[in-house]
Parts: C-alpha cells; sequence; structure tokens
C-alpha cells in the first residue's frame, strides 16, 4: 500500500453528484474519514472472515452501511455495478480492484468498514477503508479503498471478469462458458 499525500479517496462515476474528499497523511486520512463516516450514522456486526486460503477468523466491525452510500449518492439508473480499487497492488502487478453488484451491496451487514473490534481499522487490515460483504469470499472484501466507481457492467474494466483476481486467475466468479 502506498502513502502519497495525493492519493484520494473517492466517489466517482455515474452518480448524480461527484462526492470526493483528498486527505494528508494515511492517520489524519483514517481520521477524517471515520468522523465523516460516522457522521453519516456507522453500523456494526460481528462475522466470521472466510478465507480461500483455508483460514477463517471472527471479527466486530464497525463502518457505513453500502445501502446509506449507495442512497446518498444516488447511482445512475443504469449503473448495476460497484467497482472498489485499491492503494494496495495486485498479486501478478497492476492496480487491484474488484466488483459487486448494486443488489448485493445493498444487502444486510455489507459496509465500509474503518473499525475492527472496536478500535481504528489498522492498515494490515485495509485502513483507511475495507469493503464487508459477508456472503462473499475475502478476496472479495477489498482493503485500502482508494476510490469507488458505480458503472453499467463489470465488463467495461481490466478484462471483464469482474475484479483483479478473475481477471488474472479466473476463480470462476463470472464464467464465459
Amino acid at each position: 500500500m502506498s502513502g502519497s499525500e495525493n492519493q484520494r479517496w473517492r466517489t466517482v462515476a455515474l452518480i448524480h453528484g461527484d462526492v470526493r474528499r483528498t486527505y494528508g497523511d494515511l492517520a489524519t486520512r483514517v481520521r477524517r474519514l471515520a468522523r465523516g463516516l460516522r457522521a453519516l450514522g456507522a453500523e456494526e456486526s460481528i462475522t466470521m472472515h472466510h478465507c480461500i486460503q483455508g483460514w477463517s477468523g471472527i471479527a466486530q466491525w464497525r463502518g457505513i452501511s453500502m445501502r446509506k452510500l449507495i442512497e446518498l449518492v444516488q447511482p445512475k439508473p443504469y449503473a448495476k455495478v460497484i467497482a472498489f480499487y485499491s492503494f494496495g497492488g495486485s498479486l501478478y502487478g497492476g492496480l487491484y480492484y474488484d466488483t459487486q453488484q448494486i443488489y448485493d451491496a445493498m444487502k444486510p451487514g455489507c459496509l465500509l468498514a474503518f473499525e475492527m473490534n472496536g478500535e481504528p481499522l489498522p492498515a494490515v487490515y485495509g485502513a483507511p477503508l475495507r469493503l464487508r460483504v459477508e456472503n462473499q469470499l475475502g478476496y472479495k472484501m477489498v482493503k485500502w479503498i482508494e476510490r469507488i466507481e458505480f458503472v453499467e457492467s463489470e465488463k467495461l474494466l481490466g478484462e471483464g471478469e469482474g475484479g483483479k483476481n478473475e481477471d488474472d486467475e479466473y476463480f470462476d466468479l463470472l464464467p464465459n462458458i
């Protein structure tokens, strides 16, 4: 994860307005972002995380629900997919991103987490923001979120498979058979 002063957290593309925030160093960015998101009304959940590598763990997460964020930014009606871009790179190089269908993001328990176990989210677990989608495996829960885009289709991004892992490793999220 890089920590440049010029990095931005922003929500863009296919929304009725452009919601942008620019912050300084990571610690300041996390504090300001958490304060801003708390003002929108934070939610909390205790969930088990399942990793495709075979481990799992339980944690308490606090953040803004994706439902609330979607209602705030009002995506255009033709936006059906949300792309989450990470400050971190991918295993095989390049920008790491993943997608979620808007209807999945609207489900209870889908959050942009800024706290874990009652503390500010540590960088190792995804600060400043980490996506939590409790009906998905861990690699779908993007860490170090830098940017969120509302788009018509995952086919418009990367190799069109739904995320960097799917583009590079073919996890069969969206099999083209």
